[in-house]
């Protein structure tokens, strides 16, 4: 009842053209009729979907983070079962991206029908039950009858999201040649996680169907990007015609999946896929930013910045697909078996971007939500795109780092995907090290603004809930190790609170030291200075004296001198 109830939260004034509402401000009602009430619920179980995927993400991060800085706080995660479950929560949140971009493009383009309503209600509540079960699972003790009840109720949450995603593809299609393409990709999709989610739920044990389930999610996963290119271009140049269908990089991945199923982006589709997929960006990217150049001046123009921030990304992550899919078909035409297997940079950059797509959706919500914002606002509306250059300095730092000759296989990243290069100079390992700590700043602080930007009250409340239910449910032993977490959380807030005001006391000390030294020292060559100067002044008094005394003797005294001189 309490997901239900939920799920309504965000469909409240939540349309293109709706009056703005705050995002501190509390929602009229919490209802599920509310939610079927809407003009676009799209946008509301968007911004909610966007919320569960990119709040656990951030979530993990910084636990991952914080294992590998602080070996108290890894100590307190040893012995817990709590990495099969947050793999379980990734599983049950990993369909967010398809059906996201599917309720903005419906939002956008489609008129609202019951199917769409239903579909969206029934899948992001499920959506939700799954992550909470799968993270309160990882608490219940094993073997125990609250263990069996968790993952029966997680299988039942997987049906229930499949029956959703099945409403989803019989709903109303959106107008304009992008859109179109876009949520027909998208229904393959959904049918596709929607055969996954029942084979998953009824324990169906065939071989084949899985393989061909595997492969078809590894080529449809760019599916999501290729919608928010979609409704990036929708966005910039309006509805085409469906003349412009033809050049759709939605309608090349289909085929792809028709025909060359598994191949990799191989043969004549693969690269026309590419090749529409470079159109495609970089038109959404003409669209938001403009370049007007003369022999005089050079003038940027952009419209909306968050949208011509979600272009940037979008550009971004179809440039590493297109890098990686023509790595793929060199790899797969060389067929050496012996070769080594090596992570390449491309697949690292490919796993740094891959949860980026819902990012990119994410910043087209709250372009969308928030079409207006106040200075308040402003950081809740923008934190996404602060992410996103985070992504974006995390690409670039791996590829500087392959163009000077690192190794492939031994690229050294943090627990986020920053890489930190081994080096023994002091100042180069310190530049390292600030860099870090801004793009970590950027990601997780970008994520937990955005995150709230979209709705304060649904994170809270699901975020609350789920803590709640995993304290309640937890063991004794499971309690106690939460305890000495959020013991080793609060320790570790103020140890780097105290760790940063000593380093700027530190910093502030060495400054004022090295302000005093070049003080002492310009003082000292004064002194030096002025020293030399008398030293100067009185050597030549003497010979100022003797010379005034030869100047003024009689002549006869030269011979005299020359006299005794002879002699």
């Amino acid at each position: 009842a309490q997901f239900w109830g939920f799920a309504g939260i965000h469909a409240l004034g939540r349309t293109p053209h709706a009056p703005r509402r705050h995002p501190w401000e509390p929602p009229v009602a919490l209802t599920m009729s509310s939610a079927l009430d809407s003009e676009a619920p799209g946008l509301g179980y968007a911004s909610m979907l966007l919320q569960a995927q990119l709040g656990f993400g951030g979530v993990m991060g910084a636990v991952s983070m914080a294992a590998r800085t602080s070996p108290s706080f890894q100590k307190a995660l040893e012995g817990a079962s709590w990495e099969p479950s947050l793999r379980a929560a990734a599983a049950a949140v990993e369909p967010v991206p398809a059906m996201a971009a599917f309720a903005l493009v419906q939002a956008y383009g489609a008129a609202p029908d019951a199917l769409t309503r239903l579909g969206l209600l029934v899948s992001t509540a499920a959506v939700v039950a799954g992550m909470a079960l799968a993270l309160v699972g990882g608490v219940v003790e094993d073997g125990s009858k609250g263990a069996a009840a968790v993952a029966k109720l997680g299988r039942a949450a997987g049906a229930v999201r499949a029956y959703g995603r099945a409403l989803l593809v019989f709903g109303a299609l959106p107008t304009g040649a992008q859109l179109l393409c876009a949520s027909v990709l998208l229904r393959v999709v959904l049918v596709v996680g929607a055969a996954r989610d029942v084979m998953s739920a009824v324990s169906l044990a065939n071989d084949k169907a899985a393989q061909l389930v595997r492969e078809l999610d590894d080529i449809l996963s760019v599916a999501p990007v290729l919608a928010g290119v979609a409704l990036l271009e929708h966005i910039t140049w309006g509805a085409s015609g469906m003349v412009w269908a033809l050049a759709q990089p939605s309608v090349f991945l289909l085929l792809e999946a028709l025909l060359t199923c598994g191949a990799g982006g191989s043969g004549p589709v693969g690269a026309a896929l590419r090749a529409a997929m470079a159109v495609a960006g970089l038109r959404a990217l003409a669209g938001a930013i403009h370049v007007e150049g003369s022999s005089a001046r050079l003038a940027v123009q952009w419209g909306e910045p968050l949208i011509a921030a979600a272009s940037l990304l979008a550009v971004l992550l179809i440039g590493v697909e297109i890098a990686r899919g023509s790595a793929g078909k060199d790899a797969s035409a060389d067929g050496a078996e012996d070769a080594p297997k090596t992570v390449s940079a491309m697949e690292l950059a490919h796993a740094i971007v891959l949860p980026a797509g819902g990012l990119l959706l994410a910043m087209i919500t709250a372009h969308t939500t928030t079409p207006e914002a106040s200075i308040f606002e402003l950081p809740f509306k923008f934190g996404f795109a602060f992410a996103a250059g985070a992504v974006w300095i995390q690409v670039a730092l791996l590829v500087g780092h392959s163009m000077m000759g690192g190794k492939e296989a031994d690229v050294p990243v943090d627990a986020i995907g920053t890489v930190s290069p081994k080096t023994k100079q002091h100042s180069a390992k310190r530049s390292m090290e600030s860099i870090q700590t801004g793009v970590l700043i950027l990601l997780q602080g970008g994520l937990l603004l955005g995150c709230l930007g979209l709705g304060f009250l649904s994170l809270v409340a699901a975020g609350a809930g789920t803590v709640g239910a995993m304290y309640a449910l937890a063991t004794a032993e499971g309690r106690e190790r939460a305890h000495k977490i959020a013991t080793e959380v609060g320790a570790g807030i103020g140890s780097c609170v105290g760790d940063m005001m000593e380093k700027r006391r530190l910093a502030a000390e060495a400054e004022a030291a090295r302000r005093a030294a070049a003080i002492a020292e310009a003082l000292e060559h004064a002194e030096k200075k002025k020293s030399k100067v008398a030293g100067i002044e009185k050597a030549s008094a003497p010979q100022t004296a003797a010379g005034a005394g030869a100047a003024g003797a009689p002549k006869g005294g030269k011979k005299e001198g020359g006299k005794k001189k002879g002699k």
